[in-house]
């Protein structure tokens, strides 16, 4: 999934936001799409250049703003060091509650903020490594991960650990790509792990002919588990769910500055299966390979209890909060509504849409749009990222589910956020952010929060 170039802009232009357990989700990295890395083989070379000189920045913030119904003060550091594809991102964020409103919590620094262990793996907000040499390409990202997927996006696509504003997760994602052989890891949380994915593709002919065409065709298989999935009403004797998908891909345009694929994908979970037939393509619009355009079209045919991308940007709510049902009013979780006789619905067609327009570092936009006639969820993402020029940036995020006909755009089931920042005078800055998130997604009846802050800083690079 792999990208960062807000990485680079989060160095040289110094434009990190507040470090709130979202913060990624507005800025920190650009997500991979399906259509930018249609197989290890076909994926076009980045082109960029590294500096040969360590870099390092060093900044402070101070905030002050909201969580819900409280106020709080909040205090920022963060150290970066960056050298030869290496990023490490040290971060201290403390919130101070300032003022307690109703419900009463404690006083002081925000508990939520550190009453689990895998929230102490905020510390290490980001950790990657990017190395890409002759037939060699390595991408490893550790820190909190924002749009992850695996190939075409059939089973991951588009995935966010940390929609929970009380639950920090620090993930891994792992590709390493050698010669005509591309093996993929992901796991949502290494501090207490709970979901995996591996994958494997390979472009079989090209193990034996050495002509171009036998890198056109590629074939690969994604597996999924979800360690403990988490019950509620309804004790299914499931302790994990396991999801396996195949698929092949032929590139029928192979040109110095455009790819496009034709693929198709087989996924089965919990007995059911289902059907992936689409285009995906990379269209290099200047000389420089600066202006990119990619862009992914998809038919899906879904069974009975299959999921299409289900592993999505709402995986973590709906794995504890997936359907209602109406027969006892009760809430299912997911694996409680693969169970649930009543939850049974008739086969569904769909369709998934899905662009990303890249100038440069300096304006990037991301449209995603799932859809089923039968099965819930369908949700649209959108993000966007513009620095005009590498003091100025402004990102927003929205990501909604159960949308169809307009309805629940903006229901408590939609996360959204909105960023802007100007460093001024110096090594000085100003920024403002709002986010809305999930709370207590496991422990309680989830509800969205709104996150705001406005201050002030200092960032030093050298």
């Amino acid at each position: 999934m792999r990208w960062l170039f807000f990485v680079s802009i989060a160095l040289v232009g110094a434009v990190s936001l507040t470090a709130t357990a979202a913060e990624a989700m507005t800025v920190a990295v650009e997500p991979q799409s399906a259509a930018a890395s249609e197989t290890a083989v076909s994926a076009p070379p980045d082109g960029a250049t590294e500096p040969k000189n360590p870099r390092f920045q060093s900044h402070a913030d101070f905030s002050f703003g909201a969580i819900g119904e409280d106020l709080f003060l909040m205090l920022h550091a963060e150290q970066s060091f960056a050298h030869k594809g290496f990023l490490l991102q040290l971060s201290a964020p403390l919130r101070f509650r300032v003022r307690d409103n109703a419900p009463s919590d404690s006083p002081g620094l925000r508990e939520q903020d550190w009453d689990q262990a895998s929230d102490w793996a905020r510390i290490v907000r980001m950790l990657s490594f990017q190395h890409q040499r002759d037939d060699l390409r390595i991408s490893l990202e550790l820190g909190e991960l924002n749009g992850v997927s695996m190939g075409h996006g059939a089973l991951i696509g588009q995935y966010f650990n940390s929609t929970d504003m009380d639950y920090y997760q620090g993930g891994l994602d792992v590709d390493v790509q050698i010669s005509h052989l591309g093996v993929s890891f992901f796991m949502s949380n290494v501090v207490e792990p709970a979901l995996f994915a591996g994958r494997l593709e390979t472009a079989p002919l090209a193990w034996f002919l050495d002509a171009p065409m036998a890198q056109r065709f590629a074939l690969g298989m994604t597996l999924f588990g979800d360690r403990g999935v988490p019950h509620r009403a309804l004790e299914t004797g499931r302790t994990a769910l396991v999801v396996v998908g195949f698929d092949a891909a032929f590139r029928f345009v192979d040109l110095p500055r455009a790819f496009t694929s034709v693929y198709v994908d087989w996924g089965v979970m919990d007995g059911s299966g289902g059907v992936h037939l689409g285009l995906a393509g990379t269209f290099l619009l200047s000389e420089n390979r600066d202006i990119r355009l990619s862009a992914q079209a998809e038919y899906r045919y879904a069974g009975e209890d299959y999921y299409p991308a289900f592993v999505n940007p709402f995986y973590d709510y709906n794995r504890h909060w997936f359907s209602v049902d109406e027969g006892t009013g009760t809430h299912n979780t997911f694996a409680e509504h693969l169970a649930n006789p009543r939850m049974d619905v008739k086969n569904a067609h769909g369709l998934m849409l899905e662009s990303r327009m890249n100038f440069g570092t300096k304006t990037n936009f991301l449209i995603r749009y799932d859809y089923l006639n039968r099965h819930r969820p369908h949700w649209l993402l959108l993000q966007l990222s513009i620095t005009p020029t590498p003091r100025w940036f402004v990102n927003g995020f929205y990501a909604g589910q159960d949308i169809a006909g307009g309805a629940g755009t903006f229901s408590g089931e939609a996360l959204m956020g909105l960023a802007i920042g100007q460093q001024f005078l110096g090594p000085l800055r100003w920024f403002a952010e709002w986010q809305r998130r999930f709370r207590s997604i496991a422990t309680g009846m989830p509800a969205h929060r709104n996150e705001f802050s406005s201050g002030v800083g200092v960032v030093f690079s050298y």
